[in-house]
């Protein structure tokens, strides 16, 4: 401990870390471990400007304190600084698995790491499985029902993109980002599902919504020229007509 209040004088960074790892070394104290591990780590970020060093000692200690949140941004501050998402990815795994980590502190770490495995790892079905926890912990959850969209759509997994489709029209208040939706909607059960009568039901809506949209009557003669049903299709082609322009 001279030696290390010595180098510390003295400005010797690098040596008061050698100091402070042999330390680490004679105690099996989570409270001076952690104290320490949170030392070295400033001293690599402050003093010697070694962020990948300092975001590693970091991820030491919120092993030990995963309540910490200061801790926690601090750490996710640096990977962003490094782009050690992996390290990230294998920290907050590691954490999930513990059954001592409490559920609003795995809820969040959830959401890093779905955010990290999307964006930066590839690593869809973890992703997936991460947003879908804070989903089920929040079904208003924009962020994560924006991601499994697009995650569940590059998968090919269309019952369940339908479900996030239908979260977010249950939550839109905006007329146009709902006919928009409903459109994606409507191709989805043709395209992927084969369900005809609720793609017909979700042109439907749009024009309740919109009673002279051009897509949607499209979409129904679509619809009505596949299946067949030719009364319907006049029907659409007279609503067609009653919308044209009287010369």
């Amino acid at each position: 401990r001279r030696l290390l209040a010595y180098y510390s004088d003295r400005g010797e960074h690098a040596k008061a870390i050698s100091m402070h790892e042999i330390l680490l070394g004679l105690t099996e104290n989570d409270e001076e471990r952690l104290a320490t591990y949170i030392e070295i780590a400033r001293l690599y970020e402050e003093e010697l400007a070694e962020l990948e060093n300092a975001a590693t000692y970091l991820a030491k200690a919120i092993l030990i304190a995963s309540d910490r949140q200061d801790l926690r941004e601090h750490f996710e501050a640096l990977v962003e600084a490094t782009q050690l998402y992996q390290l990230l990815y294998d920290v907050y795994v590691e954490l999930l698995g513990r059954d001592n980590v409490d559920d609003s502190i795995k809820l969040a770490l959830h959401r890093q790491v779905a955010r990290v495995c999307q964006d930066h790892l590839s690593k869809d079905q973890e992703a997936i499985k991460s947003w879908e926890a804070c989903l089920c912990a929040n079904d208003q959850d924009v962020e994560a029902i924006d991601a499994l969209s697009a995650l569940y759509e590059a998968v090919g997994h269309w019952d369940s993109l339908l479900y996030v489709l239908d979260r977010k029209l249950s939550l839109t208040e905006d007329e146009d980002e709902e006919k928009a939706l409903c459109f994606k909607r409507a191709e989805l059960l043709l395209t992927q599902l084969d369900r005809r009568d609720d793609a017909e039901s979700t042109y439907e809506h749009i024009l309740e919504l919109d009673n002279s949209n051009a897509d949607a009557l499209s979409g129904l003669k679509g619809i009505y020229e596949v299946s067949e049903n030719w009364d319907k299709m006049a029907s659409v082609l007279r609503r067609e007509l009653d919308l044209m322009p009287e010369d």
